[in-house]
């Protein structure tokens, strides 16, 4: 049932997108998708016409994937979020450090944007090591160009350690 629950999901997003527009409101809605999206060729084709039928551009919508669903499936993988991307679609890779991470990932796939997992950055402030780690996470992918998104802020201390870092944005509790 995922694919169907990823369309709905997809479809719900372009809606609240196109009301919060409406109200002037314009910011950028997350989704994310499973190993099984990554295999339907159409899906890149629904996610356009779902922004064309609520006049949402495609970049107001971003599709998160973990690594461990590019492992599954990774050659139809890479076509599929080529395709996401060349719509207009945003990509991030999702709870970045946990899976099966591979600097190849970065250099290989078409993505805008690091998550960095929260078992890393809600430690930072207590743990040299976990601190060393997202330093050089957050180095490593603003060489790459890629936007890095910060999991798991639950204080103001870790969030000013992640500005001194470079982080671009950031999620949790602390929001």
């Amino acid at each position: 049932l995922m694919p169907v629950l990823s369309r709905w999901v997809i479809q719900q997003a372009a809606q609240i997108l196109a009301s919060l527009a409406a109200a002037g409101c314009e910011v950028r809605v997350s989704a994310n998708i499973v190993a099984e999206d990554l295999s339907d060729p159409e899906l890149p084709i629904f996610i356009r016409q779902t922004c064309d039928t609520w006049r949402v551009p495609p970049s107001r919508l971003s599709f998160e994937i973990t690594e461990s669903g590019l492992v599954s499936g990774e050659g139809m993988s890479v076509r599929t979020l080529e395709a996401l991307r060349e719509g207009g679609g945003r990509l991030a890779l999702d709870d970045f450090g946990t899976g099966y991470s591979s600097m190849d990932y970065l250099r290989r796939l078409p993505v805008d944007e690091l998550k960095l997992d929260k078992s890393f950055v809600e430690r930072i402030t207590g743990s040299d090591n976990d601190r060393a780690i997202v330093e050089l996470m957050v180095r490593i992918a603003h060489t790459f160009g890629l936007e890095v998104v910060a999991e798991g802020v639950e204080t103001a201390e870790t969030e000013a350690v992640l500005v001194a870092m470079g982080c671009n944005c950031a999620q949790g509790y602390l929001y």
